[in-house]
């Protein structure tokens, strides 16, 4: 009975241990662009497409200079209230996820750069 007992006690921390692990582990940028960005922004943040461009035109997040002039705040700002066309992201997302976002959005390969 005493093994028994040590046996769950064990499972039960490998679990928290295993459930802390995953709560640590750190946002996937590109999952979350491609669920909440990619409609409006492209599936890689290039040039909107003339559908997209028409309904919304999204600045295109390849743009060197459009990333260069956005610093984070704003970009954060931008995504948590949104903006002229843009719906906010807060209740979608923690800071954590947009930070995310927004350093997968800076490695995009730059067009014009």
């Amino acid at each position: 009975m005493k093994m028994l007992r040590w046996t769950l006690a064990f499972a039960a921390l490998a679990l928290l241990g295993g459930a802390a692990g995953a709560s640590a582990q750190s946002p996937n940028g590109q999952a979350l662009y491609l669920k909440f960005c990619k409609n409006c922004h492209g599936p890689a943040g290039g040039v909107p497409t003339p559908v997209m461009k028409a309904h919304l035109n999204p600045p295109a997040l390849f743009d060197a200079a459009f990333l260069a002039k956005t610093d984070d705040a704003r970009f954060m700002k931008s995504m948590q209230k949104g903006g002229e066309k843009m719906k906010p992201l807060e209740d979608k997302m923690t800071a954590a996820e947009m930070q995310a976002v927004m350093k997968y959005v800076r490695g995009f390969p730059k067009a014009g750069s």
